[in-house]
């Protein structure tokens, strides 16, 4: 028996088959020798995040060849094009049945998921692409998407392999915003990023992974301009304008004030998401280095415009000072254009600049902090006003990131450098 082990997070797929010395031809009709996947458990989940427990089809590219070996891959399913393997019980099938070759040649695999992704061959070594894909604007119908690929020969010595599906997108949220000064309450509606990419090309494997040179695999930008993830594998050019803005309104108002100083936002986890109504798991964002455009060597906003492309993230806020019980946010005029009425109030963009390069497969936390701040009047109210400050300061924010799958943090500094490993339990604030 030999096996192809495609794992994601705890759980794991099983491509298998087994084979008999006897079949000598390729694509040999023997049931033995089927090329089929397994599914060794399963979790009911309605999750836009994929998962062994929600992942009930994919598609898989075939070649015959190695491409690690320098060889280049010839296609083995027909016309070139990729079979979709679909959950039949603890099986995954394909409504063509395929067989390994039995004259101990080698296939190689490169799987994806959603299946109704157009993906297409990007070279001759099994690389697949999909140009210009779009990230919905609407958080809740955003898409995960993930890969997977390996080999085999089915020959009976050769040991079993594992795979890990890898995340293509990078996950960006907030999970949690605070206020200790007291006097004032924040109600806070909604939150943007501003001034994003939501487009880029996207390629796995194949030549982009087999050409990197050596230290270059950093998860940062790299000498042919794509954003790659930790092995390489994943390659991401972001497409068009950084001009674009992604955000989500609240079913209801997150508060901040004398009794409640802290609050979570969003999980970070969209199984956890579909459990409250109340809130969001995260974004699904295309990697990318956010415009860092206005902001001086000590990371502080220069004069100039948000609009001019400095991204940013934005709360759809209203602020009241407690003392007088005067709402000082939105302002009474000149923010018409950034201000939405909700229910009885009546709320503002409020917007901070942020730099933070976003990797595939990663994601990155801010926590917020608006005790000494409430940021700058967001980009779209009267030109004279738009990033002067609300109160006078800015907010103060710490940025996590870490593996997706993990969830372990990882300290990033204002120049986005990656710095020492925090603790689960470990206050980032220091607090």
């Amino acid at each position: 028996m030999k096996k192809i082990l495609l794992m994601t997070g705890i759980a794991a797929l099983t491509l298998s088959s087994c084979s008999q010395e006897d079949v000598i031809s390729v694509n040999d009709k023997n049931a033995d020798n089927l090329i089929t996947f397994r599914v060794r458990s399963q979790k009911l989940s309605r999750a836009s995040e994929f998962s062994t427990y929600n992942l009930d089809d994919f598609m898989v590219f075939g070649f015959k060849g190695d491409a690690d070996e320098g060889e280049e891959l010839l296609d083995y399913f027909e016309n070139g094009d990729p079979l979709k393997f679909t959950r039949d019980g603890l099986l995954f099938t394909s409504e063509i049945p395929y067989y390994y070759p039995g004259d101990g040649s080698w296939l190689s695999f490169a799987a994806y998921a959603p299946s109704n992704l157009k993906m297409t061959k990007a070279d001759k070594y099994g690389g697949i692409k999909i140009d210009n894909f779009t990230v919905e604007s609407d958080i809740t119908k955003q898409i995960d998407i993930i890969f997977a690929d390996g080999g085999s020969n089915l020959e009976p010595d050769e040991p079993d392999q594992e795979l890990t599906f890898k995340h293509a997108l990078s996950k960006v949220y907030i999970s949690e915003v605070r206020n200790s000064d007291t006097r004032f309450k924040y109600e806070i509606m909604g939150v943007k990023f501003g001034n994003i990419h939501n487009s880029g090309n996207i390629y796995y494997k194949g030549e982009k992974a087999l050409n990197m040179p050596e230290g270059e695999i950093n998860e940062t930008f790299n000498s042919d301009g794509y954003i790659r993830n930790g092995d390489g594998r994943i390659a991401l050019m972001p497409t068009g304008d950084q001009n674009n803005d992604m955000e989500y309104i609240f079913n209801a108002p997150i508060i901040l004030d004398k009794s409640t100083t802290t609050a979570d936002v969003m999980s970070g986890s969209d199984t956890e998401a579909v459990e409250a109504a109340d809130k969001t798991g995260s974004f699904m964002m295309i990697p990318q280095q956010l415009s860092s455009a206005f902001l001086n060597e000590e990371g502080e906003l220069n004069s100039g415009s948000f609009d001019s492309g400095m991204s940013y993230i934005a709360f759809l806020v209203r602020i009241t000072n407690l003392i007088t019980n005067e709402v000082i946010y939105p302002y009474a005029e000149r923010v018409e254009a950034i201000s939405k009425t909700i229910g009885e109030h009546t709320y503002a963009w409020a917007a901070f600049p942020v730099s933070t390069l976003w990797v595939p497969g990663l994601y990155t936390d801010y926590l917020v902090d608006f005790s000494k701040g409430a940021g700058f009047v967001a980009p779209g109210a009267d030109e004279e006003i738009v990033g002067r400050p609300i109160l006078g300061r800015e907010i103060k924010f710490t940025i996590t990131v870490g593996e997706w799958d993990n969830g372990g943090w990882i300290t990033i500094d204002e120049k986005n450098q990656l710095g020492v490993d925090v603790a689960d339990d470990e206050d980032p604030f220091g607090e």
